[in-house]
């Protein structure tokens, strides 16, 4: 039985039940569900058996934003790695992946229509992409969506 009770005051706060013959989660929003699944879905993994053991839990993350930084401009990532991040980190309860492209080695970001033009000048973009690899809008888009599909 699921159920969603905002009295239970934290945000992606739950509580957790299993007896042999029911799971029963508490959850204050839809994010405090989905933590408590994992949960349960963590437990089976990691377990040496197809049972859960009878337990109960209550569980709540200490801050709202559990993050991790990548630095994708001096070291170039694949869409399908950035993907299997987001999946892995949304299996470990974490919440944000910050993508920086900002530095002086490259850089690995390019929109479809990227012009850039300095004191008048416009430059060919074409000639800066890195050799390495880089990801356009399509790419971007892709891991975008990926993001919107686990966080549901």
């Amino acid at each position: 039985m699921i159920k969603v009770d905002a009295s239970l005051g934290k945000s992606e706060m739950y509580n957790l039940t299993v007896t042999s013959s029911n799971i029963e989660v508490a959850a204050s929003d839809a994010a405090g569900v989905l933590h408590a699944l994992h949960t349960v879905l963590q437990s089976l993994v990691n377990g040496s058996t197809n049972s859960l053991a009878c337990v109960t839990a209550s569980d709540w993350p200490d801050v709202s934003e559990r993050s991790v930084y990548l630095d994708c401009g001096r070291i170039f990532f694949s869409v399908d790695s950035v993907k299997a991040m987001i999946r892995t980190l949304s299996w470990n309860k974490m919440n944000v992946l910050y993508l920086d492209f900002s530095n002086n080695n490259a850089t690995r970001f390019f929109l479809n229509s990227m012009n850039v033009t300095v004191d008048g000048t416009t430059y060919d973009i074409t000639k800066a992409k890195p050799s390495d690899g880089y990801w356009n809008e399509d790419n971007m888009n892709e891991i975008l969506a990926r993001g919107l599909q686990v966080r549901r």
